[in-house]
């Protein structure tokens, strides 16, 4: 669960694929985070129906190896987002946490 970014009071949902990628393409690993609003149905969901899509630069960042979203960093009344890539940058570095405010995606 995400909290509620766009306002609505209904949580959104935060799926996390951090080792999405094709080795064919040269991006393996290189992750992906998919948000759908709510209200989200019960029973099966199609990422494919996902509302945003984030997806890691270079091979093997893992975006989405960590994701948050209960906090309202900016005071604006709604919960932003954070979304941590374990390896993310060039040749397997130290990793990054990206930081969505709620008002920026």
């Amino acid at each position: 669960e995400a909290g509620d970014v766009n306002g609505d009071d209904m949580p959104e949902l935060m799926v996390s694929a951090n080792e999405y990628g094709s080795e064919d393409g040269g991006y393996a690993g290189r992750g992906a985070v998919y948000m759908l609003l709510g209200p989200v149905p019960s029973g099966t969901v199609s990422l494919g129906d996902a509302d945003a899509r984030w997806r890691g630069h270079n091979p093997e960042d893992m975006i989405g190896s960590a994701l948050a979203g209960e906090a309202d960093l900016n005071a604006d009344g709604l919960h932003d987002l954070m979304v941590g890539a374990n390896v993310a940058s060039a040749l397997g570095g130290p990793g990054k946490v990206f930081v969505m405010l709620s008002a920026t995606w």
